[in-house]
């Protein structure tokens, strides 16, 4: 299939505000409304509906005498899924194929990482800010100067993006949307307040790609739109299982030379303890409101687009629930269904003025 382009993925409006991490949101429930809600009747919630959408979607079947092809093992999916015909490669299989070409572009020093001195949440009124912090780094960028060869950000650059400028902007931005505090914001919200307050400008917006981001054709698609050498620098966030990160373009010399800095909030531990780049222990700060172990933000460097696309696709591979893997290894990829499949992504990419 063809990479699809989509403008946000309605189903991911659910306003989550159970502290600093991201849980794994359920992809099949839409709410009739944005709130704050405690996990444990979100849980409920999402049980109920898909038991409910499971026996409706099953009996309608076989009152039309059809066969249901599911069986007790089968993950839930919304109506219309079409289960795989062929064999293919299972999840868990992929996820270790990406490890492995992740890690060996490490070895050559194709890729790095490195740990920032703070995270999403460490500040109280960071919480749940993902959405605001990755367009706001690209902000950062976009006014850190045409250097050739572009350094990237400082990490007192990104640091005061996390710790002073976002607490400082998304209670504005939350308060405009209507939501309460720490509630999650979806990106296309985020940058339509980002826009009304002056921070991004229209103008600025370059594209949106989309689709699934296991899908290289999907995913290059958005690699080569990052990898532009124009007369204005590119920045992207890129939207994921409920996270935001951003992407820099870092022009190297005045051809087509591109490294990328993929900056992460947040980072899961399943993404970056693996690499042995990020120390094992959590970053514990006694002066934070929020003093709980949490790994620091990081700093993926790529050195082109391959370690780029290579660095993506173990990131999204990282991250997969089993309930993931199964749904993954049961259905076929459908653009239409693009709300209720966790490999879902979409990167927007904007240009500095």
């Amino acid at each position: 299939s063809q990479p699809c382009y989509v403008p946000y993925v309605q189903s991911l409006d659910s306003q989550i505000s159970s502290g600093n991490h991201r849980d794994d949101l359920a992809p099949y429930v839409q709410p009739s409304h944005k709130n704050s809600r405690e996990q444990s009747d979100f849980d409920l919630e999402r049980a109920l509906f898909l038991s409910g959408l499971q026996v409706n979607l099953e009996d309608n079947m076989e009152k039309k005498g059809q066969p249901t092809g599911r069986s007790n093992n089968d993950p839930c999916a919304p109506p219309g899924a079409k289960m795989r015909e062929h064999a293919s490669v299972p999840a868990s299989s992929l996820v270790s194929y990406h490890y492995d070409g992740f890690s060996s572009l490490l070895e050559k020093g194709k890729l790095s990482i490195h740990s920032l001195p703070t995270f999403q949440g460490r500040i109280q009124e960071s919480t749940n800010g993902c959405a605001i912090i990755a367009p706001l780094i690209c902000i950062r960028h976009f006014a850190n100067g045409d250097f050739i060869p572009d350094p990237g950000l400082s990490d007192e650059d990104i640091a005061e993006v996390i710790d002073h400028e976002t607490p400082k902007i998304l209670p504005i931005v939350r308060k405009s949307l209507g939501l309460v505090k720490d509630a999650f914001l979806i990106p296309a919200d985020a940058h339509d307040s980002l826009m009304e307050h002056k921070y991004l400008h229209q103008e600025q917006f370059a594209t949106v790609c989309g689709g699934n981001i296991l899908d290289e054709r999907h995913l290059q698609s958005f690699v080569e739109e990052i990898g532009k050498v124009g007369q204005k620098k590119l920045a992207a966030s890129l939207f994921f299982k409920e996270h935001v990160i951003s992407i820099l373009q870092l022009r190297r010399d005045s051809s087509t030379t591109v490294w990328f800095d993929v900056i992460d909030s947040l980072p899961h531990e399943q993404t970056v303890q693996p690499s042995r780049s990020i120390p094992s222990r959590g970053f514990s700060d006694p002066d934070s409101p929020n003093d709980t172990q949490c790994l620091s933000a990081v700093r993926f460097r790529c050195t082109d687009e391959k370690s780029l696309k290579s660095l993506l696709l173990w990131y999204a591979s990282s991250v997969f629930s089993d309930e993931n893997k199964a749904y993954i290894d049961t259905y076929e990829w459908d653009e239409r269904l693009s709300d209720f499949d966790p490999r879902v992504f979409q990167a927007f990419v904007w240009k500095a003025l």
